[in-house]
């Protein structure tokens, strides 16, 4: 009967766990439709299924066969007595922000758990992870690995774990309900700045996952906060209607708040003060060589700070601050550097500096003086304007004119030189002119720089040449057959200008186009008569000189120019006249020029052709060389690079002249190819460039710049005796791109620059170090083996062996590829391994932790585990913490014995297990 009552109970037991399973089950079914009816597109809501079964990865938990099924009754721990528990499912999820990083997930407490396992996933992954457990006497998980402004999802289960001697037993709780939540980072808020006689400018930094912004604000500094605005969803806004002179506390914190209702708040940021005051407007103006400053005053302010900058690509700096007055003269400036300059309002406020917002940024320039030097009339109606030097700084000069020396000045023109032509002026008026220099930026900025002093001059009819012809030489005759003492006259009209004339005369070539001066005939300029408005004069020329070396098919003139007595110019040649054929005492060769151009190293044979009678011989002058060329029997060799004349007349005829003009080159320096060696490579690896060039003249200096982006790792010269090929190494440690820039200037001055890069795609370490093993026992030798494979050379190892973060041995200076040591106390064993490289390189590497535990006796072989998830441990003895659990029938390897504790190996983690659930193999 009792035996009956037995069964029965057992089968209603059963019975009713069926029943609780079935309406646990129903509850997570009315909770999947309840969140899956969430739209899968809601950013702000999470999109979670409820609890799925365990074999859907959904959350990776122990094997369940090994935890809860019955065991068969042959098992060393007979029947498991908890297969009929249940436990209930954790309620009541609640998540509280404890920093931007953490946060802390508590729930209630589940009857018989010992235990509460917390899982966690981000949005979008499919399964979630484990981060950790608690005690049963715990309710609550805080997790510290929290991205600010990352969505995560919770789950709770409860867990009843039970040990029979090293055996664990576990049954589990259905998941709990999912908890959303996410931190937002503080925002930081910039200081509050002025923007208005009653308006603050607030900007803060961005967060990460938020949707607004709630803005407070106060008059105290601690206290007395109240909301303001709760819509932003950008990072500026202004706050308007506020009083002048009082200080306003401002803090913000970011809001997130999901479809759901809920909200996540952010810390609030840190307390910014401003007060309302007027934005100033900054006037930069020349005042003699310094900058003055000016500014209105601005509404609430009670003093101003001025910063200044020299040069585009200089950095701000404080100037100075000038209380309550409204204007800065700068004299620590130099003409023409450019400065830039703004200010901010200031005003104090408690323990608070509060400032406006900046004024524009304005550019300026201190500009010299000019000074005129004359004003001619040089044409009808036109006078020209000269003045002595450009001004460090100017782009420009604006020419101004009066018709009074004070009466209003008008701008007519601009010129970026030293002259400016005033044209339509009206007859017979006086012009009173003045420059000054200006700098035009490119954002329209306009410095002006001081006056010139004011030049006048009377407009006059125009200064003119009429008629220059020759008395007694008509144009086209030939003068060629001139000698010393010959007379030759022209005569001229002169007329307009102003005052007396002056005059002079030359020989000029005509053959090029435009007119050469070959000879001044007079000594500067000679007086003619004064006082006449229009006059003819006649000039002579009688040779002083044997001009027939003239050459011939030339054509040559005479010119006459004159200069009236306020510096107007005019001038003008009579008609050309051909120079024929030259009369030779013998029918020598015609004469000639010869231009040629040759290389450094070229040859040629001159072609003059003197040797047309017996002992007739060529006298060659070299006239102009600098070392260009060599004569070497009639053979021109390229010297140097630069230019030779050569003068060649006959012995039997010395005024035949034949002019050679030589101009001798080097080759164009070009850069035929850089080429890397790779475009593409792990660092450590070497990096070579090929450059191939031709041309220029010897010797080569070649200069290799190495950027990695845009720092310069690699700055160095060479000399190079030749053209070719040559090559450059190099051995980058760092993945980037990498850009070769070579600069190769050629000894006559040639320069080319040529680029090539390359890209190190990865970061990979040439050394690596190897331990022996990574857990061991007191008093056995550990070994480590370093391995290098690197292109340059190892010239030192230096070792560094640490226990628990203390140095326990060093080997320093030595080239080992080992490092042995046998330790006598348990601990983690860390060795820092430096290797260096013949190249200068340091490469730091540290191996893999050993951890050491105290020793036994010795044994070896294989066991095989016969107990259930049994535990391995840190050390000998049940004190020591769990590393992991190894399921019955796994295979380890025994190392040490110790009592009734064996030291064993299982998938590379070493640790102590009992004795008794390991059989021996």
């Amino acid at each position: 009967m009792k035996r009956l009552v037995s069964v029965f109970l057992v089968l209603c037991m059963m019975l009713s766990c069926v029943a609780f399973g079935e309406t646990l089950d129903g509850a997570q079914g009315e909770i999947m439709n309840e969140v899956s009816d969430v739209a899968s597109d809601e950013v702000q809501t999470p999109d979670e299924p409820t609890q799925a079964p365990v074999n859907e990865d959904d959350i990776v938990l122990p094997d369940m066969d090994d935890d809860i099924s019955i065991l068969p009754s042959d098992d060393v721990n007979g029947p498991d007595p908890y297969r009929e528990l249940v436990l209930l499912q954790p309620t009541d999820l609640i998540g509280t922000t404890l920093s931007e990083t953490s946060v802390r997930i508590g729930w209630g407490s589940v009857a018989f758990a010992t235990q509460y396992d917390v899982y966690r996933k981000l949005g979008g992954e499919t399964s979630y992870t484990l981060l950790g457990s608690v005690p049963n006497n715990r309710l609550y998980y805080e997790d510290t690995n929290v991205v600010p402004g990352q969505v995560y999802y919770y789950r709770v289960r409860a867990v009843n774990v039970s040990y029979d001697g090293e055996q664990a037993k576990y049954v589990y709780s259905p998941d709990s309900q999912t908890l959303p939540y996410m931190t937002l980072a503080k925002p930081k808020l910039q200081d509050p700045r002025g923007l208005g006689a009653d308006t603050i400018r607030l900007n803060w930094s961005s967060v990460s996952g938020a949707q607004t912004y709630e803005v407070q604000m106060s008059t105290n500094a601690t206290s007395g906060f109240t909301t303001v605005r709760t819509d932003l969803t950008g990072t500026l806004c202004n706050a308007t209607g506020l009083k002048k002179a009082t200080g306003y506390y401002f803090r913000v914190r970011a809001v997130r708040v999901f479809s759901s209702g809920e909200k996540f708040y952010s810390e609030y940021s840190n307390v910014g003060c401003g007060t309302p005051m007027d934005r100033p407007e900054l006037t930069v103006v020349q005042s003699g060589n310094n900058a003055l400053l000016s500014w209105p005053a601005s509404s609430g302010a009670t003093g101003y700070i001025i910063y200044r900058k020299t040069g585009a690509s200089g950095s701000y700096t404080l100037l100075a601050k000038t209380g309550a007055v409204t204007s800065f003269v700068d004299a620590s400036i130099n003409l023409g550097e450019v400065y830039y300059y703004f200010i901010y309002s200031m005003r104090p406020v408690g323990s608070y500096n509060c400032f406006s917002l900046s004024s524009e940024r304005v550019y300026f320039t201190a500009l010299g003086s000019v000074n005129l030097c004359a004003v001619r009339n040089t044409g009808k109606q036109e006078q020209t304007i000269d003045w002595d030097t450009t001004v460090l700084g100017a782009n420009k000069y604006y020419v101004y004119s009066s018709t009074t020396m004070d009466g209003l000045y008008t701008k007519i023109g601009e010129t970026e030189g030293t002259t400016y032509v005033a044209k339509n002026l009206v007859a017979g008026t006086t012009y009173y002119y003045k420059v000054r220099p200006v700098r035009v930026f490119s954002n329209g900025t306009i410095c002006y720089g001081p006056w010139s002093n004011v030049m006048s001059q009377p407009e006059s009819g125009s200064l003119t040449l009429e008629g220059l012809s020759a008395v007694n030489l008509s144009a086209g005759q030939d003068i060629s057959g001139g000698y010393v003492g010959d007379v030759f006259s022209w005569s001229a009209t002169v007329s307009g200008g102003s005052g007396s004339y002056t005059f002079k005369y030359s020989l000029i070539s005509l053959s090029g186009g435009s007119p050469i001066v070959l000879k001044d005939f007079s000594d500067g300029y000679t007086s003619l008569p004064a006082g006449k408005t229009s006059m003819t004069t006649t000039f002579t020329l009688t040779l002083t000189e044997n001009y027939i070396n003239l050459i011939n098919s030339q054509k040559y003139a005479m010119q006459m120019e004159v200069r009236d007595s306020l510096g107007a110019t005019t001038a003008m040649y009579a008609a050309p006249a051909t120079l024929s054929e030259m009369n030779f005492v013998a029918p020598a060769p015609v004469s000639k020029v010869v231009n040629k151009t040759i290389r450094v190293g070229e040859n040629f044979t001159l072609d003059h052709g003197i040797y047309t009678e017996a002992g007739d011989v060529a006298n060659i002058e070299i006239a102009n060389t600098n070392s260009a060329i060599s004569l070497h029997d009639n053979v021109i060799t390229g010297v140097n690079n630069g230019y030779a004349t050569l003068l060649i007349t006959s012995k039997r005829c010395p005024d035949i002249l034949i002019v050679y003009n030589i101009t001798v080159g080097y080759a164009p320096l070009t850069i035929a190819s850089v080429q890397p060696s790779a475009s593409k490579l792990n660092n450590y690896e070497t990096l070579a460039w090929d450059i191939t060039f031709a041309g220029g003249r010897p010797n080569y200096n070649v200069n290799f710049k190495v950027y990695r982006g845009t720092t310069v790792v690699v700055n160095s010269n060479r000399t190079e005796t030749a053209t070719g090929r040559i090559s450059v190494n190099y051995q980058p440690t760092v993945a980037g791109t990498y850009l070769l820039e070579v600069t190769i200037t050629s000894a006559d001055g040639q320069s080319i620059t040529q680029r090539s890069s390359a890209t190190v795609v990865s970061n990979y370490t040439p050394v690596t170090v190897v331990p022996s093993t990574t857990a061991s026992v007191t008093n056995r030798n550990l070994t480590w083996t370093t391995a290098y494979k690197g292109t340059s050379s190892v010239i030192r190892r230096d070792y560094t062996l640490f226990r628990d973060g203390s140095v326990v041995a060093t080997e320093v200076g030595l080239n080992n590829l080992t490092f042995n040591y046998t330790p006598t106390v348990a601990g983690s064993y860390i060795l820092r391994v430096i290797v260096y490289e013949a190249n200068g390189n340091k490469i730091e590497v540290t191996a893999p932790t050993i951890t050491v535990t105290q020793g036994g006796s010795g044994t070896s072989g294989t066991g095989t585990v016969t107990g259930v998830r049994v535990a391995l441990r840190r050390g000998a003895s049940t004190k020591y913490g769990i590393i992991l659990r190894v399921d019955k029938g796994e295979t380890v390897t025994i190392l040490e014995r110790s009592g009734s504790w064996y030291y064993v190996s299982y998938k590379g983690t070493t640790g102590w297990m009992m004795a008794q659930y390991v059989k021996a193999n």
